[in-house]
Parts: C-alpha cells; sequence; structure tokens
C-alpha cells in the first residue's frame, strides 16, 4: 500500500484522526491537484486552490494550526465534507 492510500484511509476515518499534520494534508490536497497560496503577512490562514480545465475553481480555506502542526477534528471533516461534495472522494 502506497503512502498516499496510507494517508487517505487515515484521513476518511470516522472520527477523525487527532494526529494528522497540516503538513501531511497539503500532501493529500496536492495530490488531488491542489496548489497552496501562502497570504503575504505571515498569516496563518493558507488557501488551497484547483482550478480545473473550464476555468473553474475550488478553494479551501485551513488555518495552520500552532503550535504543533496537528489540525483540529472539526478541520478535517470540513475539508472531508468539501472534496467529498466535489466528487474528489
Amino acid at each position: 500500500m502506497s503512502k498516499r492510500q496510507k494517508l487517505l484511509e487515515r484521513f476518511l476515518k470516522t472520527p477523525p484522526p487527532l494526529d494528522l499534520r497540516f503538513d501531511e494534508l497539503d500532501t493529500l490536497l496536492r495530490s488531488f491537484g491542489f496548489r497552496m497560496h501562502e497570504n503575504s503577512g505571515g498569516s496563518s490562514h493558507k488557501l488551497f486552490v484547483r482550478t480545473e480545465a473550464d476555468g473553474r475553481e475550488h478553494r479551501i480555506v485551513c488555518s495552520r494550526p500552532h503550535p504543533g502542526g496537528v489540525l483540529k477534528a472539526y478541520q478535517i471533516r470540513e475539508i472531508r465534507d468539501r472534496l467529498i461534495q466535489w466528487g474528489f472522494l
């Protein structure tokens, strides 16, 4: 089983994992074609964008947790719900 598949399985667990890190979320979203856009000024809010061939954009805004970088359960649920709604999962 690939690292991506293991990460995806952890991400899809119910209840959400309590140890999923922001950098793992970044890796997972990149595998779906999203790119992270950094805000200027050192903001902890990050924007993940995927642009379709027809010009439509899918956007996910996520706050980078600190200290430690571990995501909250509600963040994982919201992102998972969006990915399901858009047909990525």
